[in-house]
C-alpha cells in the first residue's frame, strides 16, 4: 500500500516539476558570447553585453526556450573586420564600414579576424610604440604582376602609400626574355626590382613591400644555391637584387596579414592587368587593320 503512495507521490512532484519549467522565464541567447538557456537574467546580459550583433530573447517555458534556441542560434563563430589604428578602432561587421575608418589613415591597420574574443584580444593587444614610430615615416611598396602564357605577355604594377595616401604608382609591359621565361614569377619580381629602383632614385632607406605570391622570398632565402642550379632568369634578379639591397632596407609583409593590404595591393594587380589590356587591345586593332 505504501508503495503505491509513494508512486502517486513522485508522479505529483514529476507533474509540479513540469508545471514549474513550463511557467517559469528564461533567457535565451542565440547570438553573444556563450549562447544558450539562461534562468538568470544577469548571466545572460553578460554574454551580449558589448557583443556586436548580439540576441537575447525572454521566453516562458523551458520547451518553448529550447524550440526557440535551436531554431536561431548562432554556433558558428562570426567574422569581424578589427580596425587596430584608424579614425575609431574597434570591431565591425562590415568590410566597407571598417574600410572606411583606415582608407587615408596614416597607417591604418585593419585584420579580418573569426570569432569575438579572438578579435577583442587582437584589439586589446598593445602596438609597441617604437613599432609605430618605425613605420609612420616608412613607405609601404604594393607590388604585383600579370603574366598571359597563350600570348607570353607579362606585365607589372606598383603602388606606394604613405601616410594614408598614395605618392605614386607605375606599371608596364616586360620585354626581358629572360623574365618572361618565369612567368608570373618572373612579372613579380620584375615589379619588386622597379619599386626598389623608385626607393633608391628617391634616396629612401627603408621600404615595406607588400606582395602577394611566396615564390619570391623562396628564391630570395634559396639564394645561397649554387647559380648552376638556377635559371637565367632567377639569377639575374638575384644579382640585381642583392646590389640594390646594399643601398636600401627591404621588409616584406604578405598582403594577408591585414585587410587594408588587400585594398591597396588589389589596386597594384589592377595596374598590372590594365597594363597588359592595352597591349592586347593594340595588338588586336592591328590584326583588323591587316585584314
Amino acid at each position: 500500500m505504501s508503495g503505491d503512495v509513494d508512486k502517486v507521490v513522485r508522479k505529483k512532484v514529476r507533474r509540479g516539476r513540469k508545471r514549474e519549467k513550463s511557467e517559469r522565464t528564461y533567457y535565451v541567447v542565440t547570438a553573444g558570447r556563450s549562447i544558450g538557456i539562461y534562468r538568470n537574467k544577469q548571466k545572460a546580459l553578460k554574454q551580449v553585453h558589448g557583443y556586436p550583433d548580439n540576441r537575447m530573447k525572454k521566453i516562458k517555458g523551458l520547451n518553448e526556450a529550447r524550440r526557440y534556441f535551436n531554431k536561431h542560434k548562432n554556433d558558428r563563430p562570426d567574422t569581424y573586420y578589427v580596425v587596430k589604428r584608424g579614425r575609431s578602432p574597434g570591431l565591425y561587421k562590415s568590410y566597407e564600414q571598417a574600410l572606411e575608418k583606415v582608407k587615408g589613415f596614416p597607417h591604418g591597420r585593419m585584420k579580418k579576424i573569426v570569432g569575438y574574443d579572438q578579435a577583442v584580444a587582437y584589439l586589446n593587444k598593445g602596438l609597441a610604440l617604437q613599432e609605430f614610430i618605425v613605420e609612420a615615416d616608412v613607405p609601404r611598396v604594393y607590388i604585383d604582376g600579370s603574366y598571359i602564357q597563350y600570348k607570353n605577355l607579362a606585365g607589372f604594377g606598383y603602388i606606394v602609400e604613405q601616410g594614408g595616401k598614395i605618392i605614386h604608382r607605375n606599371s608596364g609591359i616586360i620585354l626581358d626574355s629572360d623574365m618572361l621565361n618565369l612567368h608570373s614569377l618572373g612579372a613579380e619580381v620584375f615589379a619588386l626590382l622597379r619599386a626598389m629602383e623608385w626607393g633608391l632614385s628617391n634616396n629612401i632607406e627603408t621600404i615595406h613591400v607588400i606582395y602577394d605570391s611566396v615564390a619570391i622570398l623562396d628564391l630570395i632565402n634559396n639564394s645561397g644555391r649554387t647559380k648552376a642550379k638556377r635559371s637565367k632568369g632567377k639569377t639575374k634578379f638575384l644579382d640585381i637584387y642583392m646590389r640594390y639591397r646594399k643601398h636600401i632596407s627591404v621588409v616584406f609583409k604578405h598582403r594577408k596579414t591585414d585587410e587594408l593590404f588587400r585594398h591597396y595591393h588589389r589596386q597594384a594587380h589592377n595596374l598590372s592587368r590594365l597594363t597588359l589590356g592595352v597591349m592586347l587591345a593594340k595588338e588586336e586593332s592591328v590584326c583588323q587593320k591587316s585584314f
